[in-house]
């Protein structure tokens, strides 16, 4: 990363924000959908030993 850039905010347009704010909440879900199966493949595997 460019060291003049590192901490230096630069503002997006309102579409761009928009978009990304949309795109960090279908990535939350995903992420969340993953713990799920995780979770249940977790409890079937200790269930079934």
């Amino acid at each position: 990363m460019n060291a003049e850039l590192k901490n230096q905010k630069i503002p997006l347009s309102t579409e761009d924000r928009s978009r990304m704010a949309r795109l960090f909440e279908e990535v939350e879900g995903r992420l969340h959908e993953m713990s799920r199966i995780v979770t249940r493949t977790t409890k079937m595997e200790t269930s079934q030993s």
